[in-house]
């Protein structure tokens, strides 16, 4: 078991030195943080948050995993209010149907249905506004979205856990995003379990050595193309600005 535990210790500490979250300081205008649920991504959203706002820059956080809706996000992102916006999405699944929803919403919204509906309505003597003028709008609407998400003002940051289900999601999310045109800048590893000793009990050694062989999972997958950044496994929960600030430490490679 020594054996086990040292070499699974030496493979975390090679694996922290690896990459962080410090070239999107200055990067693109909107950084999204996704994930499947559990993971932390809340966490390392209000982490990127901080860290954005001790910049200087004008930073909205803001979270779609109750009421996701793009086009709120759109007004905010096309205005001049803020210089940097961090967008906690909702569990990636939901994220994935709903710019699927977008994608088919402006496919579907063609010319017939403008045609169809106008008919319609002059028929019924309504002519306050043409049908077919609003659905060109929500038309663009849709455009507009998917271009803001698919354009090079936006970087998503996926959020996973050094666990066989969270890199099996990981997979697939990445895999999701990408199917989307999205720009995945970034592979976080939460939660890691590192700096066991043989004096630790046997559950966290035992868990440190699964931490460590999924840690090089996700190194073999991921670090090349997108970089992988760790975040250790904290005493406590990450409540209050102090518990953010340490995270963001991380990410960013603060030295305070």
């Amino acid at each position: 078991m020594a054996g086990t535990v040292e070499a699974s210790v030496c493979r975390s500490r090679e694996l922290s030195d690896m990459a962080s979250l410090k070239d999107l300081e200055d990067g693109p205008r909107m950084v999204a943080v996704t994930g499947k649920g559990g993971v932390g991504k809340t966490t390392c959203s209000a982490a990127a948050a901080v860290q954005f706002a001790g910049t200087g820059q004008r930073t909205l956080l803001l979270s779609t995993d109750r009421s996701p809706s793009l086009s709120d996000i759109l007004d905010r992102f096309e205005g001049d209010t803020y210089d940097r916006i961090v967008w906690d999405t909702a569990p990636a699944g939901s994220t994935i149907s709903l710019l699927d929803l977008q994608e088919e919403f402006y496919d579907r919204l063609g010319t017939a249905p403008n045609i169809y509906a106008d008919l319609r309505s002059l028929a019924r003597g309504e002519v306050k506004k043409r049908p077919g003028e609003l659905f060109e709008e929500w038309r663009e609407l849709a455009a507009d979205c998917l271009e803001m998400v698919q354009g090079n003002g936006t970087a998503f940051v996926v959020v996973t856990i050094p666990e066989g289900l969270g890199v099996n999601e990981t997979d697939r999310i990445i895999a999701d995003l990408e199917d989307h045109d999205l720009d995945v800048r970034r592979v976080v590893a939460n939660m890691v379990l590192s700096d066991v000793t043989e004096a630790d009990c046997s559950h966290h050694r035992e868990r440190a050595d699964m931490h460590a062989e999924y840690l090089v999972v996700l190194e073999d997958r991921y670090a090349d193309e997108y970089g992988l950044a760790t975040v250790p496994q904290l005493p406590r929960e990450v409540k209050r600005l102090e518990a953010i600030e340490t995270v963001a430490d991380t990410l960013f490679e603060n030295e305070r």
